[in-house]
This record gives C-alpha cells, sequence and structure tokens, in this order.
C-alpha cells in the first residue's frame, strides 16, 4: 500500500520477482540480499 491505495496484487512469487509497479520495485530492490553481501 502506499498513500492509502493498494499498490500491487498478484501471487506473491510475481508481485516479488517481478513488480509492475515502480514503487513496488523499488521496496523489492532495498531488500538485502546474501548474494551481495
Amino acid at each position: 500500500m502506499r498513500g492509502g491505495r493498494l499498490e500491487e496484487h498478484g501471487p506473491v512469487d510475481e508481485v516479488i520477482h517481478t513488480p509492475s509497479s515502480p514503487y513496488a520495485r523499488s521496496l523489492t530492490d532495498a531488500v538485502p540480499r546474501l548474494a551481495h553481501a
């Protein structure tokens, strides 16, 4: 959610691995990954 509105919806794997909205993409990009540590 962003500003009280639903930003993205769908199957979890799809939303996490291929988000369509720039906001959802920025959230998933902010998650630390072990491969990059």
